[in-house]
């Protein structure tokens, strides 16, 4: 079994998503529902910045751990905003903008304090887990 370094690991995780990220770009371009292709082009441009936050905590640079946090609720926020659009689902946007809020304050406050590395994270992957669970069920409808 081949052993990848954990900056091999995150440098793959980020291309793949870049390239996701120029795939829906050019899709936006071909006139395929282009709103639903933007919100989820800016979430792949989310989940890349996310990446790069951890290569940079890899490289030991800790000041990037809070982009972490935030840029995987901007890869929800926007994977929801998109398949919203993509359905045409009423706007949600009231609802979203409070859960990014709440979620916002959240890191802010768990990074800022001493709060245990589980607890600072658990209440972020799980919203953003359940977004990206709650859009698959939404495209099994």
């Amino acid at each position: 079994m081949p052993s990848f370094s954990l900056y091999t690991a995150v440098f793959m995780s980020f291309a793949v998503s870049a390239l996701m990220m120029l795939v829906l770009f050019y899709l936006k371009h071909l006139n395929v529902n282009r709103q639903a292709t933007s919100a989820w082009a800016i979430a792949f441009a989310c989940i890349c910045a996310r990446f790069f936050c951890s290569l940079m905590i890899a490289a030991d640079y800790p000041m990037f751990a809070m982009g972490v946090d935030f840029f995987l609720l901007g890869f929800a926020s926007f994977l929801w905003s998109g398949t919203a659009l993509f359905n045409d689902d009423p706007d949600h946007s009231s609802q979203l903008m409070l859960w990014f809020a709440c979620l916002s304050m959240w890191i802010m406050v768990a990074h800022l304090t001493d709060v245990a590395f589980f607890w600072q994270s658990l209440p972020v992957h799980l919203a953003a887990g359940a977004v990206v669970v709650a859009v698959a069920y939404r495209f099994w409808q």
